[in-house]
């Protein structure tokens, strides 16, 4: 499966425990002390995923329903261009795509639109962007990034729950929309 991941590739070892998020070697027990320097750990719980708004959109997200999530260790910060290259330099990972493949819509104004779209791929100007998140990547290309790094994806779920917390929040700072402080996008 190829799904496009344009956003950030975010890498992590395989779980640990449960509870909310706290800094390497903070958690009881010391458990936090096996995540790597670069990574936090992120004690599980549980939390609803899933909508039970009906749009069309989100009819594959339906019903919600709670989940468990065991702790686990997370990258500290999104894998940077310079940091996929280097697997693409020893062989390990294609190249990450300097433009975006995927067409959006109508095709005749998605070839119009696509100069445009594809200055948005970090990958496409690694030297003023090496220290950028990875984007225009598959989801093949961050599994194999991943395997490279001696990491894993992480699950939806988990994904999620480092993103929202439990407490079913909309944004990973709260319920307020993006602005300056918070969003990155165009």
């Amino acid at each position: 499966e190829t799904d496009p991941v344009s956003s950030q590739v975010s890498a992590q070892n395989e779980g640990q425990t449960s509870g909310q998020m706290a800094a390497s070697g903070e958690t009881t027990g010391g458990l936090a002390a096996a995540c790597p320097d670069d990574m936090i750990f992120v004690e599980g719980g549980k939390m609803f995923i899933g909508t039970d708004k009906d749009h069309p959109a989100l009819k594959s997200a339906q019903p919600a329903h709670k989940v468990e999530v065991e702790g686990y260790c997370l990258d500290r910060h999104e894998v940077t261009v310079d940091d996929f290259l280097a697997c693409s330099k020893v062989g390990e990972c294609r190249r990450p795509y300097t433009e975006p493949w995927w067409p959006h819509g109508d095709e005749k104004k998605w070839t119009k639109e696509l100069p445009a779209y594809a200055q948005l791929c970090n990958g496409s100007d690694p030297e003023a962007r090496g220290d950028h998140p990875i984007n225009c990547v598959t989801w093949s290309q961050a599994v194999d990034y991943c395997e490279w790094a001696d990491k894993r994806l992480p699950s939806e779920a988990q994904w999620e729950f480092a993103a929202r917390g439990s407490d079913g929040r909309i944004y990973p700072w709260g319920d307020e929309a993006p602005n300056s402080e918070h969003g990155n996008s165009c």
